[in-house]
């Protein structure tokens, strides 16, 4: 879904060009992984039969406030998935690869950094 968001960007000229990498397994310690880390700890620990209840336990989880919790009451939902299947496909085996770049009408793709990218479009015309 994320590759047909980001192609459709792309497509209705909100974007010029995105360039998206995924990082190796393993290299994810970022300060929002260890944050994301401590609301798991927490929620762990909590009893949680609620909504409010989960939103407490973000706000718990941090003690300067780094974890913050949104009321998704106020927040406008959509059904992206559906959206975005009538007009984009999957790009098969989309999963190994770490390097993709978006442009016009064409994802552009590759396993590693020093790999030749291949190309392909997503959008089902």
């Amino acid at each position: 879904m994320m590759l047909a968001y980001l192609s459709w960007r792309i497509a209705t000229g909100k974007s010029k060009r995105i360039l998206f990498n995924f990082l190796m397994t393993g290299h994810t310690r970022l300060t929002p992984d260890r944050f994301f880390g401590l609301f798991k700890q927490r929620f762990g620990k909590y009893d949680i039969n609620s909504f409010e209840d989960i939103m407490e336990c973000v706000r718990d989880s941090t003690v300067s406030g780094q974890n913050e919790a949104v009321d998704a009451y106020n927040v406008k939902w959509y059904k992206w998935d559906e959206f975005f299947r009538k007009m984009y496909r999957h790009l098969p085996g989309m999963s190994q690869y770490h390097h993709f770049t978006f442009t016009k009408n064409l994802v552009l793709y590759k396993l590693l950094a020093n790999d030749e990218f291949q190309e392909t479009t997503l959008q089902i015309v």
